[in-house]
């Protein structure tokens, strides 16, 4: 993850927007892609730029309620 203090505040998962990918041998889950205000989903989600095991870094759509509550040191909402 690209935003540090986020990445320190999340234990555990960051809940994302994501698809089962079928051109996999093995079961693997995508994050979609997304812009830095998540501009294709619907009201409520923003994006975050997270850095990928191959090393690239991409915007991925997550709820804002989900960044605001880690931002405030606050419970994250069960999903």
């Amino acid at each position: 993850m690209v935003d540090r203090e986020l990445q320190e505040s999340i234990d555990g998962t960051l809940v994302t927007f994501d698809y089962p990918c079928d051109r996999h041998a093995y079961e693997i889950v995508m994050p979609n892609r997304s812009d830095e205000r998540a501009s294709a989903m619907l009201d409520g989600w923003t994006g975050v730029e997270l850095v990928f095991v191959d090393g690239h870094e991409r915007y991925v759509p997550t709820p804002e309620t989900e960044i605001a509550a880690l931002e405030a040191g606050g419970e994250r909402a069960d999903v």
